[in-house]
């Protein structure tokens, strides 16, 4: 993984070029990095607030429903942008960052589709499911962020 983009991924500062012939840091780039990190911890955070809250009676199903719907647009647009820096001319490890995002994305889409079935069904196959798709997601987002 570029290391660049990983530190921008922890939300810090892009590490300078390990050697004279690696790229100049990109703030564009930099800036990706960190937004893509706190998209997809704040979006995994969000759906487990939400299926804790469904869990205490705090939400209905057809609440629980409308917010992972949302969600999933708001997921679904920034893998659509991360798709457009993938197409211009970076690196490909940034690029592989990149995918990996993208990844994770589809995970938490999927995540969000298991809490939204689990909240319509209350069956414990599906609250089941729900917590092997929040599991995978928390794997792959540690793994990106180095934790």
């Amino acid at each position: 993984m570029n290391r660049r983009l990983t530190t921008a991924l922890l939300a810090l500062a892009l590490a300078a070029p390990a050697t004279a012939t690696a790229q100049e840091a990109n703030p564009h780039l930099e800036a990706i990095g960190a937004l893509m990190a706190g998209q997809l911890y704040t979006s995994y955070t969000y759906i487990g607030v939400t299926a804790d809250a469904y869990a205490k009676g705090v939400y209905k199903a057809k609440q629980v429903r409308g917010m992972m719907n949302e969600a999933e647009a708001l997921l679904n647009n920034v893998a659509g942008f991360l798709n457009k820096v993938k197409a211009t001319k970076i690196v490909e490890s940034d690029r592989k960052v990149l995918d990996e995002g993208i990844a994770i994305i589809g995970l938490l889409r999927n995540e969000a589709k298991a809490l939204t079935r689990y909240a319509g069904t209350a069956a414990e196959t599906d609250r089941s499911a729900y917590n092997r798709a929040r599991e995978e997601a928390w794997g792959r987002i540690k793994k990106l962020l180095g934790k």
